[in-house]
């Protein structure tokens, strides 16, 4: 019997031994863990009211920016002045657009229909439109993006803005804004994941941001069709 005592005696202290030695080591792990996460969560924390005190708020994956109004082309537009507009590309126009080499703006003075082209981006060997939601007349376009067209990419609804516009209604003040806005743009984010998902699968997406620029993922074919899902003004949806 003492024998037996004796090695269950042993085998006790060598796994209270290996416990001990586990708990030293999640103390140790957690003395390193804890400040990286705290840093982390202080850092998204600070992004999230820097967003805030910005306007934006997320939209799924994107941001949406309060006091705009959000057309189904995937631009917005805020009041200039009592006649005119600011129109710039959302957060959603701004990832699939992703790699700007050039952009070229209507010139000043000229008269669009709602679906005529804004602007001629160029991108990675492709080109895509950005058609006005309204009638209107160019007032004015933005020579910094046109100039220096990743702007656009890093900061849409400011600095990144397209164009003045005289629009000849009010009919862009029926379109979304505030939380109908953000909860569209939500949607379309969806829609738009979905159909990379179905065109390209795993090689789509990871975590809301775009493995490689879509124009280097997708074919020709696959290209214009976003483009125009997207981009374009329906006539219904």
């Amino acid at each position: 019997m003492d024998p037996l005592l004796t090695f269950a005696g042993s085998v006790l202290v060598f796994l209270a031994g290996l416990l001990v030695r586990f708990l030293i080591a999640l103390v140790g792990l957690a003395i390193l863990v804890i400040p990286i996460v705290a840093v982390f969560m202080a850092v998204r924390y600070a992004r999230e009211m820097r967003d805030r005190v910005r306007g934006l708020e997320h939209a799924g994956n994107l941001l949406a920016m309060r006091g705009l109004y959000y057309a189904p082309g995937h631009t917005w537009m805020k009041d200039e002045s009592p006649s005119t507009v600011r129109i710039g590309l959302d957060d959603l126009a701004r990832r699939l657009l992703t790699g700007i080499r050039a952009l070229r703006i209507a010139e000043p003075g000229t008269r669009l229909r709602r679906g005529d082209m804004l602007a001629e981006v160029t991108l990675n060997g492709r080109i895509a439109h950005i058609v006005s939601p309204i009638d209107a007349t160019v007032v004015g376009a933005n020579g910094v993006v046109e100039r220096t067209p990743d702007v656009v990419q890093r900061d849409p609804y400011r600095r990144g803005w397209l164009a003045v516009l005289a629009p000849t209604g009010s009919e862009f003040r029926r379109m979304p804004t505030g939380d109908d806005a953000r909860h569209w743009l939500e949607q379309e984010d969806q829609r738009l994941n979905a159909f990379f998902e179905a065109q390209l699968g795993a090689a789509a997406a990871d975590g809301g941001d775009y493995v490689l620029p879509p124009p280097a993922l997708l074919k020709p074919e696959q290209w214009d069709e976003v483009v125009h899902d997207f981009l374009d003004i329906p006539t219904q949806r």
